[in-house]
This record gives structure tokens, C-alpha cells and sequence, in this order.
């Protein structure tokens, strides 16, 4: 959709662009997946707190309702060859759990289905043309569309997840390094549609002694700050020295994060690239919902004993979430569907929730477009009554608290029921949150849907704001990066 008229800026994607420097990207995880740092953005107080994830239950409400998605990553990476012998990689797009009900052969044993996938190279590829993975698997090219995004027939014998499971990468996302497989190089790029990338390495965590301190984010002239403006000095503290583990640990660390190489880093991603709470028969998401993965069975548990409820659903994680932003207004991006699921027991948990005034907190992204894409689709009414979304003129606390109150008034009137199919809500400024009254999640892309997301929640200039002093502390950015908690 194109529209017209002089756009506000909250609404231009280079406004949602920073300085990001390599080093800040985290290319493996913390040694300890609660050892990672936390950053809290009070938006009542209009503050920011520093800690660490395993001190989240000082920071949550004592009474929320905590959804995650509980989703789990597939080897949906996979290498083949195309009809004239050349290389090709294939990424699978459609949910597993969506393939299985292929039809099949009874004389063969030949499954088949069809599936949405990302391919490259897409363009030497014509209809009809088959691509073999091996003997056992096989996909035939239906239809070519823009930016390497293909429709495909897969056909298989035997059970589609053990194949890929043995023949299969797991997605990591374009900017952890990791070699090919048979290849000594390194290959950042994949095949995602994503910005180049420089070369990338871990970078150093602050430490624990700067934990408690409070930020004000508000510009004292009122006015928003460039993007690119340098962070103040102030409160940079130095990092700590390196942790120290005997050198014949599969895991060592360099100044708190994993250090690893060889078959020693695919089993650690294999391991730390999937949330402790992921289910093996939700299977089939090609990115991992990355901020779950700072919790450990330990901190649930200490959080469900301090009165804290968990709650899940599912979201298999596709090219919605990942795909880039190319419209200079962001309001003309279309997000592409993802599957979603709803069960009752959550349905039930989010109902008496919203009744009695608890704030319910999102474990990511995935979780809050799940949430507020299925309270609009079972509650068109009364989204329909609310306001707009942030803008530059909503983001004092006073602001804030009267969002807050006009959210627990719509809550209350909210029905939550059990849901499975598609959704593709697009949250940013201008968009209202209905739902998520808080948001635990990671340090996203410039110009992504994810911190358009987040801008959503908390308005651009803060969390610009925040990032910069993000970036002045050392917090480490995206997937095996540090955590914020948006309240």
C-alpha cells in the first residue's frame, strides 16, 4: 500500500538506524545462559536499571503472567544440487508439523508436500526443476518469487524430521560465523535477507558492580537525539577479567562468553541455539525465540516459586519475523504469515489474568505478536475503541500510566480463547499494544520489525536512547547477545 502525505519520522526506517559496531555482536553465548546481563527499562520512572538475568525475579512484578514461546528449532539448513550439478541451499520455511500431512505412496513410499522455502541461487532455478538433497530427499520448484522466497513440492521416504535431523544445518542467523559444512571458510551470509556483514567476534560484558544504577532517558533539551550520537562516558565501567575454566573444558570463556571451535561449537549451538522450555512436538522454526534463551530450568523454577505464572504458546518462527524492512515508510511493509498456536490451558491463564489485573509479560518478540495478534482477532471491538500507539508526544510517565489504565480497562473486557492458524500483526509506532504489559527480549537489528516491535512498546527515541547506553556499557546485541526488560 502506498501512502501519501509527509510521513511523521516515527514512521521513516532510516530513523530506526544506529551505529553498531561489530565487536558488539555476540558470536557465542554466555558460559551460564542466566549469566547474561540484563538491562531494565522502567517506563514509568523513565529510567534504566543494569543487572543480570539471573536477578530477573527482583525486577518482575510478583503477580505477572510470564508467556513464552515454546517452539523449537529445526536443521532446516540444507545443501544440495541443482539439475546441472551446481551447488545449491535450501532453507525450509513451512513448519514440520504442517508437512506431515503429505500424501504418500502406497506402492513407493514416496511422501510429498508442498512448502514454502527460501532458495539460492533462486534465479538459475526454472519451474519443474528438481533439486536433489539426497537419495532420500528431494524438492521440485513450483513457483519462483522475489528475494530467493520459492514454492516448492518436497518429496521423501522415510520420516521427514530424522532426515533432516541427519542431513540438515541449524539456521543460525546470518551474523554468528560459522564454516560451511565440508568447508574450512567461513560463511556469515546464508541464505537470509539480511544486510552484509563485516567480519564478526565476541565483545566483553561490563560487570556486576554496575548493577542498580539508574539512567535518566530523557534528553535535556527534550528533543530527540541523532541515532548516531556518541553515548555518554559516564557511565561506561570497565569489564571484568576473563572467567577462569581448566583449558581442557569443551566450554571456556573469554571475558564471560563461550569460547569454543571445531564440532565442539555445532554441539554448543546445537545445545544453547534452543530454549530449555522447547518442545519436541513443536518443532519447526527456523529461528530461535532468542530471548527464552536466558532462562534455565533453575530460574523458572525460582520464579514460579516466588508466585510468578508461566504460561505458553507457540509460534514456528519463518520469514515473518527475519524478513527485512524495504519500504522507506514502514507502514507499507506487509508481514509475511507464521503460524501460530493458542492452547486452552494458556487461553485460560491469560483470561484470569486479565481479570484480575495482572500484568501479563511477554517472553519475546514472537510471544507479544502472538498475543496481540490474537487478542484483535478475538476481540475486534474493543481494539477497535483504543488509541493510537506511541508517537514522540507519548512517551512521558504520565503518558504511560494513562496507556497503562486504557490497557487494563480493554483487558478486562478482553475474551481469551484457544486459537491455531496463521498471523501476520505488524506492531510498531502508531500501532496500540493491547495485551503485553511488559517484555523481556534481546538488542535487535537496525531497521528490523523486531525494533520496530520494541519502539512500539516503549517509543523510538527511548529505546534509541537505550540502546546507545547499551552500547556505552558493552551489553552484547541480537540472538547470543544480553537481554532488556521493557516494563
Amino acid at each position: 500500500m502506498r501512502l501519501t502525505g509527509v510521513p511523521h519520522p516515527d514512521f521513516l526506517l532510516p530513523n530506526y538506524r544506529f551505529d553498531l559496531p561489530a565487536e558488539r555482536i555476540a558470536q557465542t553465548p554466555a558460559v551460564r545462559r542466566s549469566d547474561a546481563r540484563l538491562m531494565v527499562l522502567d517506563r514509568r520512572r523513565d529510567a534504566l536499571i543494569e543487572g543480570r538475568f539471573s536477578d530477573l525475579a527482583e525486577h518482575l512484578p510478583e503477580n505477572c503472567l510470564l508467556v513464552a514461546n515454546n517452539s523449537k528449532v529445526v536443521p532446516a539448513r540444507l545443501f544440495g544440487r541443482r539439475p546441472g550439478g551446481g551447488a545449491l541451499e535450501m532453507l525450509l520455511l513451512t513448519p514440520q508439523p504442517l508437512l506431515v500431512d503429505g500424501t504418500a505412496s502406497s506402492l513407493s513410499g514416496v511422501y510429498s508436500a508442498e512448502a514454502e522455502v527460501l532458495m539460492r541461487p533462486a534465479a538459475k532455478l526454472r519451474p519443474g526443476d528438481t533439486c536433489i538433497f539426497a537419495p532420500e530427499l528431494e524438492a521440485e520448484l513450483l513457483e519462483r518469487g522475489p528475494v530467493g522466497r520459492c514454492r516448492v513440492r518436497l518429496h521423501w521416504r522415510g520420516v521427514l524430521a530424522k532426515l533432516l535431523e541427519r542431513l540438515g544445518c541449524l539456521p543460525l542467523p546470518p551474523y554468528i560465523r560459522r564454516p560451511r559444512p565440508g568447508m574450512q571458510d567461513e560463511d556469515a551470509g546464508g541464505i537470509y535477507p539480511a544486510q552484509d556483514m563485516d567480519d564478526l567476534s565476541p565483545v566483553q560484558p561490563g560487570g556486576r558492580d554496575s548493577k542498580l544504577t539508574a539512567v535518566n532517558l530523557t534528553p535535556a533539551s527534550g528533543n530527540p537525539s541523532p541515532a548516531s550520537a556518541d553515548p555518554s562516558p559516564a557511565s561506561i565501567k570497565p569489564a571484568p577479567a576473563s572467567v577462569g575454566l581448566t583449558p581442557s573444558s569443551m566450554e571456556h570463556c573469554a571475558a564471560g562468553r563461550v569460547l569454543v571451535s571445531g564440532d565442539a561449537l555445532r554441539r554448543m549451538d546445537e545445545e544453547r541455539y534452543q530454549t530449555v522450555y522447547a518442545r519436541r512436538d513443536k518443532a519447526g522454526s527456523v529461528a530461535a525465540p532468542t530471548a527464552g534463551l536466558h532462562f534455565t530450568i533453575e530460574l523458572r523454577e525460582q520464579l514460579r516459586a516466588s508466585g510468578r505464572e508461566w504460561a505458553e504458546l507457540t509460534l514456528y518462527v519463518g520469514y515473518g519475523t527475519f524478513s527485512p524492512v524495504r519500504c522507506r515508510d514502514i507502514r507499507e511493509h506487509a508481514m509475511h504469515p507464521e503460524h501460530a498456536e493458542v492452547p486452552a490451558e494458556t487461553a485460560a491463564a491469560l483470561q484470569a489474568a486479565a481479570t484480575a489485573d495482572r500484568p501479563i509479560i511477554a517472553v519475546g518478540t514472537t510471544s507479544a505478536r502472538v498475543l496481540e495478534a490474537v487478542f484483535a482477532a478475538q476481540n475486534p471491538a474493543t481494539a477497535g475503541r483504543l488509541s493510537p500507539g506511541n508517537s514522540p508526544a507519548r512517551q512521558s510517565p504520565a503518558t504511560y500510566r494513562r496507556e497503562h489504565d486504557e490497557r487494563l480497562r480493554a483487558k478486562r473486557q478482553a475474551v481469551f480463547k484457544p486459537f491455531a492458524g496463521d498471523v501476520n500483526i505488524f506492531l510498531h509506532p502508531g500501532k496500540h499494544i493491547h495485551v503485553v504489559d511488559g517484555l523481556i527480549t534481546n538488542f535487535h537489528l537496525p531497521e528490523s520489525t523486531l525494533l520496530l516491535l520494541v519502539s512500539a512498546m516503549a517509543g523510538r527515541e527511548r529505546i534509541l536512547a537505550a540502546y546507545r547506553e547499551a552500547l556505552a556499557r558493552g551489553f552484547n546485541f541480537f540472538s547470543y547477545g544480553d537481554a532488556m526488560l521493557i516494563l
